[in-house]
């Protein structure tokens, strides 16, 4: 399987980066076999204990995976039964034509379907936060009623700018 959605590479092995602003992906590829799993990324941006936390993966350089999955691909015979190698749906079409169009199967990744299967804890967060968020919700909407009532004027600019404030400082009733 060739996992190239960054933001599943970085699930798949329980990393975080900074490639990408606000984002905390790096730019990287992955090919999962049944014996192993190889990460195609900038060696330089792994530190010590992150090379010691994937022990059992295998590194290699991020531009190699093209050359790496042509090879993979050309001992393929699209004619057996199972050895297509699987890319996700949104794999970009440069790595699949890589692979040999004929040599993939192509379907929902099963590491974004992993990432969707929550914890207690991770659900208790998220319960948390929906009370949170409609708490500042209710309080956004009783201001804009009184600055309406009022009959302030507002523009989307500050009505956005004050629902963000409430949102970034809790209610103190809270």
């Amino acid at each position: 399987m060739v996992v190239s959605m960054l933001d599943e590479v970085a699930w798949l092995f329980n990393l975080r980066g900074s490639d990408i602003d606000y984002n905390p992906v790096f730019f990287a590829y992955a090919l999962v076999t049944p014996d192993s799993a190889t990460l195609y990324i900038d060696e330089k941006k792994l530190p010590k204990e992150v090379k010691d936390h994937l022990e059992d993966v295998k590194i290699a350089p991020y531009d190699d995976i093209f050359g790496h999955i042509k090879t993979l691909g050309e001992g393929i015979d699209p004619e057996v039964q199972g050895s297509k190698i699987f890319v996700s749906n949104k794999c970009s079409w440069a790595l699949t034509l890589s692979l040999g169009e004929n040599k993939v199967t192509e379907g929902r990744s099963p590491v974004q379907d992993a990432k969707a299967v929550k914890n207690e804890m991770e659900q208790e967060g998220m319960r948390q936060c929906h009370i949170r968020d409609g708490t500042a919700l209710v309080e956004y909407f009783a201001w804009l009623e009184n600055e309406l009532q009022q009959g302030k004027k507002l523009d989307e600019v500050a009505a956005a700018d004050k629902l963000e404030q409430i949102r970034r400082y809790p209610p103190s009733h809270v």
